[in-house]
């Protein structure tokens, strides 16, 4: 008797990210995921400095680079997943999520912060608000959750509370730093945010 072996197709994950505080939570994020997922890093501006160049490939685009040549990389990668930040004023990554939509590929924004929801997914294109809403959005908490829900009229069932991917981030090297040092002082550590 032949057994076919069971392949296993790695899934293809697209990073999109211009902002800086959204550059810490991708690069976070791709670190955790790379070693079961094909990724993908587009970063640029601010962002650069967050992905890992040791280990990943950044395809370095300008903040400024063309819808059609976006569309031209975004097709060429063939992504199964597109994983964007969230900032309130660059086109970058509210034109990959547009391309995303044209092309059904599933989208995913992570929000970073308490404010201005509905700014990260509109941009004012020839006196005309042009939206970019991704299929989900992963958000901090549940009263940012629910401010961005009554702010933006998004779907409930489409938004997910995923924590503060970066505090939490700090917080866990913070931990394993002190518990590593000299362990015989009794330090109080008191961490406020």
């Amino acid at each position: 008797m032949i057994t076919k072996n069971k392949y296993h197709k790695k899934k293809r994950i697209i990073f999109f990210c211009d902002d800086p505080a959204g550059g810490v939570i991708l690069g976070i994020i791709i670190k955790e995921i790379a070693k079961d997922h094909d990724v993908f890093p587009c970063f640029t501006g601010p962002s650069e400095k967050y992905i890992d160049k040791t280990n990943f490939k950044n395809n370095n685009l300008k903040p400024n680079t063309s819808v059609k040549k976006l569309e031209k990389l975004i097709l060429k990668i063939k992504p199964n997943l597109m994983i964007t930040a969230a900032g309130i004023y660059n086109m970058y990554e509210h034109n990959a999520r547009l391309i995303a939509k044209k092309n059904k590929i599933i989208s995913i924004a992570i929000i970073d912060y308490w404010c201005e929801y509905s700014s990260r997914f509109q941009r004012k294109m020839k006196n005309t608000l042009q939206y970019s809403y991704p299929d989900w959005v992963f958000i901090m908490d549940k009263k940012s959750k629910k401010d961005f829900l009554i702010e933006t009229k998004f779907e409930d069932n489409k938004t997910f509370v995923s924590g503060s991917i970066n505090l939490e981030a700090i917080f866990k090297n913070f931990v394993l730093r002190k518990k590593y040092k000299n362990s015989k002082k009794n330090n109080n550590i008191i961490i406020t945010f």
